[in-house]
């Protein structure tokens, strides 16, 4: 290999479309990038994510490049890039509350399979962050849970599952993202707690995860002030090179997460903080949406390297370990018929099922009869969670008599009719929350947590309460078969509502 050659194997690019196009081509055969990133935008249904991975594995062939590491986040729940036509996952909290670790490798499996089938062969999962801040706006129910030794021993079982269906598993946000009341996205955290509770919380789950064998490890763009004052881990030796690499004896694939989130551009600028990811010991540098700042990036590592600011022996380890994991990507592509069949729709369903969980419960509870049906959900966009939305009154109507009403209007209906509200990431003392206590004073009241667990918090004196910990189409299913009776609920809350749910390791 050539220097740019080299250089282009330091980065995984996204792009925009579902075909490749001639530009596509053209920057590809310019920059010859290690990789791609996979969205939603990318994928419209299996068959035509399958035809993309063909058609640029070919177009990598004919350009004499080394093989492609076509990445994405199939994590579950509301981050799915593969979602029309796969097997719906449930996200890592649900899978957390099941406190099964058989129950994570296989989901961990079955989605890495899936992935592979359409050519995906680098799974951006799983989520190892300690999720130990009911204020996070970025992580939440994409983290296994609040206890750091059962987000280990859930977290090796997703890696092991993933890895053992020929997909290379990512564990990330290292040093951990679970404590952060900002989302990196849009704002550059700081995690202040001293190396002591770093190695009792945060680090748990990753030095499981090296231990187990994963693959690769994602940054976060988070400043650890023990580690190195004022620079995210991205960009931190002390965090890639001491913590990870000699401390912890990581020795695969050190992936950064995307360079054009605010945390780094804002900062430092995608180009130049590229090359401090290279400089501090990161391998692979991701730029998912923006040519421009893809090409800035490139062009000021390659300038980099010309003038001797980066050494050639700090390029070469990284170009090994890219090929090495490429050399470890041998597994063929299952058919299609491995994506989304009746078998692991079952499976799904079963999974679902043993994820809901019921915190509290009225002598009214398990519902039966006419139910008022309602939705408060003060959800934010994020750029990480897809749009997923799933009907709350279709689901209970299967077993209940169902009337669809708004928040507002629940004063117009006889008291004795019980109402089921669902959730999703309240506010304590929000508007919200008020008409939710409100009416459950004057009527029987079911709350379902249909994202986070932690709208108990602001809703302390609900006397019903349950967490599906997503609004997938199974999760409401599933809590719907609980809320009339049809199913015992088996999940625990595997996060710490202060003062009304203690965490329980299971």
């Amino acid at each position: 290999m050539n220097l740019e050659e080299k250089i282009g194997q330091l980065f995984m690019f996204g792009f925009a479309g579902r075909e490749v196009t001639p530009g596509l081509a053209e920057f590809t055969a310019r920059y010859r990038p290690a990789g791609f990133i996979y969205f939603g935008r990318n994928i419209h249904n299996p068959a035509s994510a399958r035809r993309l991975s063909e058609d640029l594995c070919a177009l990598a062939r004919r350009l004499g490049m080394p093989p492609l590491l076509i990445a994405a986040d199939q994590e579950g729940g509301p981050v799915l890039r593969l979602r029309q036509g796969a097997t719906p996952i449930p996200s890592a909290m649900a899978l957390g509350a099941s406190g099964d670790a058989g129950l994570v490798e296989a989901a961990a499996h079955l989605a890495a399979r899936e992935l592979l089938a359409v050519g995906i062969n680098m799974n951006l999962a799983p989520v190892l962050d300690v999720n130990n801040n009911p204020a996070n706006p970025v992580i939440g129910i994409r983290s296994l849970g609040g206890d750091p030794a059962q987000v280990a021993k859930l977290g090796v079982a997703a890696v092991r599952g993933c890895q053992r269906a020929g997909v290379l598993s990512t564990a990330k946000h290292f040093p951990g993202h679970g404590d952060t009341h900002l989302d990196s996205h849009h704002h550059l955290p700081t995690i202040g707690h001293p190396r002591s509770r770093l190695a009792q919380v945060e680090l748990v789950p990753f030095e499981a995860a090296v231990g187990a064998g994963v693959e690769a490890v994602m940054t976060a763009h988070i400043v650890y002030p023990e580690l190195e004052p004022g620079l995210p881990a991205t960009i931190s030796a002390a965090a890639i090179q001491g913590l990870l690499r000699s401390e912890l004896g990581f020795g695969g694939l050190v992936v950064t997460d995307c360079m054009e989130m605010a945390a780094i551009q804002d900062g430092w600028g995608t180009a130049r903080a590229s090359l401090l990811a290279i400089e501090a010991g990161a391998d692979l540098v991701l730029i998912s949406h923006q040519p421009a700042l893809q090409e800035a990036a490139f062009q000021g590592v390659l300038q980099a390297a010309r003038s001797g600011e980066l050494s050639l022996n700090r390029i070469d380890a990284s170009v090994r370990r890219v090929l090495q994991a490429k050399e470890r990507r041998t597994a063929p592509w299952p058919d299609l018929s491995a994506v989304g069949g009746r078998d692991s729709l079952q499976w799904a369903e079963e999974a679902f099922a043993r994820t809901i969980t019921l915190v509290r419960a009225s002598p009214v509870f398990p519902l039966c009869g006419e139910v008022l049906v309602t939705v408060a959900d003060a959800s934010q966009p994020t750029q990480v969670e897809d749009p997923v939305r799933a009907s709350l009154a279709r689901a209970l109507a299967r077993h209940l008599r169902v009337r669809e009403v708004r928040l507002e209007e629940l004063d117009a209906w006889p008291r004795q009719l019980p109402v089921v509200i669902g959730t999703a990431n309240l506010r304590p003392a929000s508007e919200l929350a008020g008409r939710i206590l409100a009416a459950a004073r004057v009527r029987p009241t079911v709350v379902l947590a249909m994202h986070g667990p932690y709208d108990l918090l602001a809703l302390p004196s609900i006397e019903t309460y349950l967490c599906s910990y997503s609004q997938q189409e199974l999760a409401l299913a599933a809590a719907a078969n609980v809320i009339a009776g049809r199913a015992r609920p088996s999940g625990s809350v595997p996060v710490e509502l202060p003062g009304l749910a203690p965490l329980v390791s299971q």
